[in-house]
């Protein structure tokens, strides 16, 4: 009895990990589209917010596809002090080594190309 009790406050314990685990990637991946999209956009202007396609979050990296009309291109970001932060965001590359360029670390932004897609 004490057994299954046990695995039943494991299995409970378990699966409020996960659901805060996953309340804190989507509040990432939140802050993330809002930062690529008020990085694009002027003060105030409202007209052609771009459509952002994908995003993939890494150790403190995230990489961010998007779309504005025929325009698309990639944004990479440092999380700095708690907050997202664009270190570029345009078209031209779509790597590994492209985020490599941008300061990611290897291993990050091998893992990032991979989660979007890109090439290694």
């Amino acid at each position: 009895m004490k057994t299954q009790s046990r695995l039943k406050l494991l299995g409970l314990a378990l699966g409020l990990i996960s659901l805060l685990g996953a309340s804190i990637g989507e509040g990432d991946m939140c802050a993330v589209e809002s930062a690529v999209v008020h990085h694009m956009q002027p003060a105030g202007v409202t007209t052609n917010r771009p459509i952002i396609r994908e995003i993939a979050v890494e150790e403190g990296y995230a990489v961010a596809l998007w779309v504005d009309g025929y325009a698309g291109g990639t944004a990479t970001l440092k999380k700095k002090n708690g907050t997202w932060v664009v270190l570029s965001s345009g078209g031209g590359w779509n790597s590994a080594t492209g985020l490599m360029e941008e300061g990611v670390p290897k291993k990050d932004a091998e893992r990032l190309a991979k989660d979007v897609g890109m090439n290694q």
